[in-house]
């Protein structure tokens, strides 16, 4: 529908709605009319009179009330409803001009004078309802005063010469009142009409911004699985060879170049689907009790081999304070923002030192400031620059030593994550001198201790191993997580697909089982989901999914699925080792909480 039958709707609209209201008025007024006029004009005359007015009353009455709704493509119905109201209004303002034309200068003053003002005032009240559709509103109002004017002028006294040019003077001002309501009414309409297109307008683009944002989040995860699959083998695999003994100097460098190849493309993976995270508002805090020392000095030992390979001093200098102190904080995401820190640090400095500081700030109630800080020796950032190094896909000038290569994500998101913790960052640097990167953090005292994880070289060795079920599609993932396995000390099994997972996990009993997400045919999750319905023995089996879907919604639907725990591809050995270790120990708990009482009583003790 175009704008303008909408409006003209709306017009008509406007006019319906009042319409009812407006009738039962115009009855009263007939009927007033009847009992002023009753021992004036003669009773049968005044009878039909009252008659013929509630008739035509009724039947715009009745017609309001039996209109069809509005819809967007009645415009036929569109112009026959203004052409009956039209119809309508010189259908009603008859009666009154009858009355006017043939009882006018016939009666007693007054008497006249009620005519007068009954039929001035029908005029009135009749032409402003009208207002929203003009031409109807004037046809009222002239229909009922021409006649009287005509009359009063053709009477010719003076008294009836000055109420015609008083009714000519009021027929102006009812034909400007209504000109002018008709126009601000309108304009109302306009108003209304922009609104609604803008809210119309705004929604699409709301829909399509959640198309674009569901596209490109489906985009981040395809390209994700896609990417980190084959990582998997080129980390897993040069790792692999990288342990064996005897491997000659110059080929442990080549696999090493290689190795360090693959991670560094992990981490640009990584951070594109941090910050495609960020972007969408997804980012979530998973706040826990923290020790900073512990957690300040492992992201330092990650950073010693190539600060040593430049021949840099790392160290760090920890405000004693903080030793005595746990807080609520996301560790990982800390970590990550004091990684990627030193990391540049180290990465641009070409001779020197790398200093990190952890300092106690202030203390209110139970929240504690902490200034973390990361000083270089670097070349130093020109200042001109600063205002947009926290900016995404940001680098320096190529002209400094200290360009920014990579991803051109990493201080966004150490920017975004420190904002997301109510804190702050920032730089002061000097060319020539080196800069220090600050990020400081208002933290919540925790009373409880944070768990402390074991080293894989501190677990104690599992007697005879684990007997554990590889599930992978692809057969270089299968190999090298057996071959991590087999290493290790535990059994492995293999199984292509989903529908052979089910079918071995009911002939064998497993002590853990590794469950890849997409494969063809069977998919992870609808695998477990099986498993879980096989009787206790073999259904209640730990299930790490080791996948390389990472994404929140993804690791949601794995454990929704009925999954244990969950390993991002590629792995690292540590961690796959240690997560199967915690699951297994998990189950075990498990499995004797179960076991009646009597039959704990009778263990010896182990």
């Amino acid at each position: 529908m175009t704008t303008k039958l909408r409006l003209h709707r709306d017009q008509l609209s406007a006019v319906a709605r009042v319409t009812p209201y407006a009738m039962a008025g115009y009855g009263v007024n007939v009927a007033l009319a009847t009992a002023a006029f009753w021992n004036t004009i003669p009773a049968r005359d005044l009878l039909l009179w009252a008659f013929l007015s509630l008739t035509a009353c009724g039947i715009v009455g009745v017609r309001s009330f039996h209109r069809p709704p509005a819809t967007h493509d009645r415009n036929p119905d569109e112009l026959r409803s203004a052409r009956n109201a039209l119809l309508f209004a010189v259908l009603l303002a008859l009666p009154w001009s009858s009355l006017a034309m043939f009882w006018a200068g016939t009666v007693s003053g007054t008497s006249e004078a009620i005519l007068t003002a009954f039929v001035v005032g029908m005029a009135a009240s009749g032409s402003i309802l009208l207002a929203p559709i003009p031409a109807a509103a004037l046809t009222y109002a002239g229909t009922i005063l021409g006649p009287l004017i005509v009359k009063l002028l053709v009477l010719g006294s003076r008294e009836n010469v000055v109420l015609g040019a008083l009714a000519i003077s009021f027929l102006v001002f009812l034909i400007v009142l209504v000109m002018t309501n008709a126009r601000m009414f309108m304009e109302r309409l306009k108003v209304l009409e922009r609104l609604r297109v803008s809210i119309e307008d705004a929604k699409a683009a709301n829909e399509a911004a959640q198309r674009a944002t569901s596209a490109k989040s489906e985009f981040f995860a395809t390209m994700s699985h896609e990417i980190r699959t084959p990582l998997n083998s080129v980390i897993g695999y040069t790792s692999l060879v990288l342990a064996r003994r005897g491997l000659n100097a110059e080929d442990a460098r080549d696999l090493e170049i290689v190795r360090d190849a693959g991670r560094s493309l992990l981490n640009t993976v990584n951070d594109i689907l941090d910050f495609s995270a960020i972007e969408a508002g997804r980012l979530k805090l998973l706040l826990a009790p923290t020790l900073l020392r512990p957690m300040i000095e492992s992201c330092l030992s990650l950073m010693q081999v190539e600060a040593r390979a430049k021949g840099l001093a790392l160290s760090a200098e920890i405000d004693s304070a903080l030793d005595e102190v746990s807080v609520e904080a996301d560790a990982q995401r800390v970590r990550q923002v004091l990684v990627n820190l030193v990391g540049n640090a180290v990465k641009f400095t070409s001779e020197g030192r790398v200093d990190v500081e952890a300092k106690w700030l202030r203390r209110s109630e139970d929240i504690v400031a902490i200034r973390f800080i990361v000083k270089d020796t670097g070349p130093g950032i020109p200042q001109k620059s600063i205002p947009e190094l926290f900016n995404r896909f940001s680098q320096l000038d190529g002209s400094y030593e200290r360009r920014f290569t990579g991803s051109g994500l990493g201080l966004a998101i150490s920017k975004s994550i420190v904002v997301a913790m109510d804190g702050e960052i920032g730089v002061q640097s000097e060319l020539g001198v080196g800069s220090a990167f600050w990020f400081e953090l208002p933290l919540i005292v925790s009373r409880a201790l944070p768990a402390i994880e074991r080293s894989v070289e501190a677990r104690p060795a599992s007697p005879g191993g684990l007997n554990i079920l590889v599930v992978d599609d692809m057969e270089p993932n299968r190999r090298l997580t057996s071959t991590v396995l087999r290493r290790a000390g535990h059994r492995a099994v293999t199984a292509a697909s989903g529908a052979e997972a089910i079918s071995l996990a009911k002939s064998e009993t497993f002590d853990v089982i590794l469950m890849d997400m997409q494969m063809p045919g069977m998919n992870g999750l609808a695998a477990t989901k099986e498993i879980r319905k096989l009787p206790p023995n073999q259904g209640q089996v730990p299930i790490i999914a080791m996948t390389a879907n990472v994404l929140p919604n993804e690791i949601a639907s794995c454990y929704a699925a009925g999954m244990t725990a969950h390993i991002g591809k590629p792995f690292e050995i540590d961690e796959l080792l240690r997560t199967i270790e915690a699951a297994s120990d998990g189950a075990t708990a498990s499995a004797r909480a179960r076991l009646p009482a009597a039959m704990m009583a009778g263990r010896k003790p182990l």
